[in-house]
């Protein structure tokens, strides 16, 4: 605004999704979790391809300028449920170390701020 500059504001969570590998947080805590280096967190999670979505969206749309868009889902996927899909796809493909991924049943994520507020997703 400052600076004039028409855009609106992506902030996708925690990003999963076909295409390349790159150095990401998300491809490197995921590495982590597969090899059983640390445990399997609740995270707020969006697929790639709505990440793009919502970019093209918020580029061809007036109303969008000025704006910030959470691109994510409203309830975190347990770290129990996570884990255990991990185990299932690793044995499947031999990927990663499945008898060493385990969940962390302490963290449970907490809340995201926004502006002056903290919400906390619910089902």
């Amino acid at each position: 605004r400052e600076l004039g500059v028409p855009m609106a504001s992506i902030c996708p969570s925690f990003v999963f999704g076909p295409g390349s590998l790159t150095n990401s947080f998300s491809v490197q805590l995921v590495d982590k979790w597969i090899k059983g280096e640390s445990p399997v967190q609740s995270r707020l999670c969006v697929d790639i391809r709505d990440v793009a979505r919502a970019h093209v969206e918020a580029a061809t749309r007036d109303s969008a300028m000025g704006n910030r868009f959470l691109v994510t889902t409203e309830a975190r996927v347990s770290s129990e449920d996570t884990a255990e899909i991990l185990m299932k796809a690793c044995r499947e493909v031999g990927l990663g170390n499945p008898e060493k991924i385990h969940h962390d049943s302490e963290f449970q994520g907490g809340a995201i701020p926004i502006g002056e507020k903290e919400v906390d997703a619910e089902e």
